[in-house]
């Protein structure tokens, strides 16, 4: 099945000659995962953002003395590398220039921030937000953009929005996938309004929603037109928080968690596969995780979520699909620790992981060559 890396190998119009399109956006949302800040100069959020005359091409890119340090991600090369080797000999995309690199790392705070603009041939600007992996640490920071207050990262993305937008002129559009799809609504939500006047389009793929305080402060209906989301049929990260039904629902080749993988998402002539509903074990696990945390204030939502991932460190994972790899002593490291915990937080916390391992648990019925990401 064809996936984002063979449409782009076999999409050779230019964007002067096909329109921008939904697969377009996911190609830059994933290109902003490559280590761009270790090549590029890195603009300080705080600072003023300079004016350049002169943006980089990503053709250019491929050409720089330390290229690979753009595949510094160990875990995700084969991949990255496959899409930056299409992307760079496309007549599409390699000409696209790339410019406000932008990222910051802090564990303390469980935050991290990054983000890079790509200009259009034909003028417009895409603001891209990096999102997060399968990593322990990256999806609690999915779930920390849950709480009803902000979250530095959502901070910076309003920072880094408005001050791109005051270097230059003409349509935005902006996405990210998983906390980037997050980072793009929310800054697109919380920006001056005469930036949120030149937004296009805003994309969330596969991005966990919001409380409705949040919603409701930022005044999400002024953007709610031109916001697409996108999930997999089994999504859950996109799925988190989210209660309306106004998203697009796609094709995956994965299993369960390993969709929120956006190279397992099907492409067919030139456009993703749709899907006609949510997968309902999907289903069955974001209904348990939203029912409970909107019975709980921000508060007892904190304590929740730290709950779950105190609990998940005891098995020593650092990933969720190592976490399923083992699922019988790993079950056994979660009970131990969720013995100290009161009945009405130990009954949710076992349905939530009870759900988690009936849908990691699916990945080893794949053959052990499928279980790679397939390129």
């Amino acid at each position: 099945m064809e996936n984002m890396v063979t449409y782009v190998r076999k999409t050779p119009e230019t964007f002067q000659a096909k329109s921008w399109n939904d697969v377009d956006c996911l190609v830059l949302c994933q290109l902003v995962y490559l280590k761009f800040e270790d090549i590029l100069p890195v603009t300080e959020i705080e600072s003023s953002f300079r004016r350049k005359k002169e943006r980089v091409t990503l053709k250019c890119l491929d050409n720089h003395p330390e290229k690979e340090k753009l595949f510094r991600d160990e875990r995700y090369e084969v991949t990255n590398r496959a899409l930056w080797n299409a992307v760079t000999a496309s007549p599409r995309f390699s000409a696209l220039e790339v410019d406000y690199v932008v990222a910051s790392l802090d564990l303390s705070a469980e935050t991290q921030f990054c983000a890079v603009t790509f200009f259009l041939p034909d003028g417009r600007a895409f603001v891209a937000f990096r999102g997060t992996d399968e990593s322990i640490v990256g999806w609690k920071e999915d779930f920390n953009l849950a709480f009803s207050k902000t979250v530095p990262a959502q901070e910076k993305s309003v920072i880094y929005l408005n001050k791109v937008a005051g270097k230059i002129k003409g349509a935005i559009l902006t996405g990210g996938h998983s906390k980037g799809g997050n980072l793009a609504i929310y800054a697109a939500m919380n920006c001056k309004p005469s930036v949120q006047k030149r937004l296009e389009q805003i994309y969330s793929m596969d991005g966990p929603g919001f409380r409705t305080e949040i919603l409701e402060q930022g005044h999400y209906d002024r953007i709610a037109a031109r916001v697409k989301k996108i999930l997999p049929h089994s999504s859950l990260v996109g799925m988190l928080f989210e209660r309306s039904k106004d998203f697009e629902v796609i094709e995956s080749r994965a299993i369960g968690l390993l969709q929120h993988d956006p190279m397992s998402w099907v492409v067919r002539n030139g456009a993703f596969v749709r899907s006609k509903k949510m997968a309902a074990s999907a289903m069955r696990l974001d209904d348990t995780i939203n029912d409970w945390l909107d019975t709980l204030d921000e508060e007892h939502t904190r304590v929740f979520v730290n709950t779950i991932f105190e609990v998940l460190n005891a098995t020593e994972s650092d990933n969720l699909i190592d976490l399923g790899m083992d699922r019988w002593k790993h079950m056994q490291m979660i009970l131990s620790a969720m013995a100290q915990l009161d009945d009405e937080t130990k009954e949710a916390v076992k349905s939530v992981f009870h759900t988690f391992f009936e849908l990691s648990k699916e990945h080893l019925t794949l053959p052990k060559k499928n279980r790679r990401k397939n390129i």
